[in-house]
């Protein structure tokens, strides 16, 4: 649901850990204390409570079930950050195969809010296994951007605010249960709802240079315009595909303004090379495929 979200924030990412910088100075001095201030203000647990969009998820009045922690819950330190108009997520992570999970916000003073939410994790988001699934019939190539799961007993809780929600802190509690009754521990998640722009260090262009993949402990650089390709396969019952994907960055550009708003401009040539070989016949064709996008946001 935040696709173009996590795209334009991890390109945002890329650009600015792997390029230069074109300064900028028409950032106003009072927007980053106005910002700052707002962001530090407590959020209400019913305003915020009232005001989530939950993919998968059912209010409900009073406290949830509690809990005999008879399974594991780990979020590491995911769920802190928010976005105004946006929301956050959470990595869940079990030792039991859980199925949903009860999320219920908190005031900075302990109260909780009088509703909670009982969400079906595989209605929310991703799994481990889903991901595979999509990664195996083609829908990421090379590395995903989106933040997906790691493990099958993994989920990412993906929570939505409606325009109400505004900048400020917030707290919530949430755990996980499996369907056997068990439900976890919950863990306790504090955050800030962070507004757009106001950080003066990253207003101007940003131009990308180069891309490292490490792997094993081995860091390789692609610069731009340079092939940077994938080998993958597909084995099947009669015959085995192949596919070379390999993409040329031409350039990419990304400039932020005083107060968040973006221009992402690219060129990046695909190029992929699909081959099958039939097993036993030891026949090959090959179907060369090229691509350009040009790109302006």
């Amino acid at each position: 649901m935040k696709i173009i979200f996590r795209i334009v924030a991890t390109a945002a990412l890329v650009i600015i850990a792997s390029c230069g910088k074109d300064y900028s100075s028409s950032m106003s001095e009072e927007i980053g204390p106005q910002v700052v201030n707002q962001e530090t203000i407590p959020l209400a647990a019913d305003t915020v409570s009232d005001n989530v969009i939950i993919k998968g998820g059912t209010k409900e009045e009073g406290m949830p079930p509690t809990p005999n922690e008879m399974i594991s819950l780990d979020i590491g330190d995911s769920g802190k950050a928010a976005f105004l108009n946006e929301g956050f997520e959470v990595r869940l992570s079990s030792d039991s195969d859980v199925i949903g999970a009860y999320l219920q916000f908190k005031d900075k003073d302990g109260a909780v809010s009088k509703s909670y939410y009982d969400i079906d994790l595989s209605a929310n988001g991703l799994s481990k296994k889903a991901v595979d699934l999509q990664k195996a019939y083609g829908f990421f190539s090379g590395n995903a951007t989106a933040q997906t799961a790691k493990n099958d007993n993994e989920f990412i809780l993906d929570v939505d605010f409606n325009s109400t929600v505004e900048p400020g802190t917030f707290c919530y509690l949430v755990c996980v249960y499996d369907g056997n009754g068990n439900i976890s521990a919950p863990e306790e998640v504090c955050g800030t709802v962070e507004n757009w722009g106001g950080n003066v260090d990253l207003v101007g262009t940003w131009d990308f240079t180069k891309t490292e993949h490490t792997e094993e402990g081995v860091t390789e650089t692609v610069l731009v315009g340079e092939n940077d390709c994938n080998e993958l396969s597909l084995p099947c019952q009669v015959q085995e595909l192949k596919f070379d994907s390999c993409i040329i960055t031409e350039s990419i550009s990304f400039t932020l303004t005083a107060d968040g708003a973006f221009t992402y401009e690219y060129k990046i040539i695909a190029v992929r090379r699909a081959y099958k070989k039939w097993l036993g016949i030891g026949k090959r064709a090959r179907y060369p495929k090229t691509e350009v996008w040009i790109g302006y946001t």
